[in-house]
């Protein structure tokens, strides 16, 4: 799970974290208490953040 924030932080200067959040089918809310430091459950995504990244950038 921290991947994908992570994804979104990289990516947000780029895209809307709205518009991210909303993709990758994740709470806005989750990722600003991420982003904040609150502990967030780190499950494994299938397939990784690499196939996240060429999945959404292209």
């Amino acid at each position: 799970m921290s991947e994908m924030y992570a994804f979104i932080e990289a990516e947000k200067t780029i895209h809307p974290v709205a518009c991210l959040c909303w993709l990758l089918k994740e709470n806005r809310s989750s990722f600003y208490n991420w982003l904040a430091g609150a502990e967030v459950c780190d499950i494994p995504e299938p397939g990784g953040s690499s196939s996240l990244r060429q999945w959404f950038v292209g």
